[in-house]
């Protein structure tokens, strides 16, 4: 398990450190970022996994207000463990109590009034 992480973060050291990376930055980040957290998440190294990446983004950053702003593969890392962790804790954590307001009739959420099904009746 050691093994995959050097092998993986050796990787990370490369295409950030190597011309290949502004290459990478148009064409494969977040494919890159798709794969690296998918392996790293299936050895349980996903913590290390973004401790480097986020330490790396501090590091290689010119000013404070610009961190993971850009489209960085620490950046995309992020994002797609959000959308892998952060969707069903959303609908976990919103779901009940949006639920009952769907399911009620008298509610209108149409915020134009000409497409409202109401003014569509009428």
């Amino acid at each position: 398990m050691r093994g995959i992480l050097y092998v993986l973060t050796l990787a990370l050291h490369i295409l950030f450190t190597n011309l290949v990376y502004p290459y990478v930055i148009f064409c494969f980040q977040d494919e890159l970022a798709r794969v690296f957290v998918t392996l790293f998440d299936a050895k349980h190294l996903l913590s290390p996994l973004l401790w480097n990446m986020f330490y790396r983004e501090v590091e290689v950053s010119d000013c404070m207000q610009t961190l993971f702003r850009g489209n960085s593969l620490g950046s995309k890392i992020m994002a797609f463990c959000f959308k892998i962790y952060g969707a069903s804790y959303l609908q976990n954590l919103l779901e009940p109590l949006i639920r009952p307001l769907l399911e009620e009739t008298s509610l209108n959420f149409e915020v134009d009034p000409a497409r409202s099904v109401i003014s569509l009746i009428y």
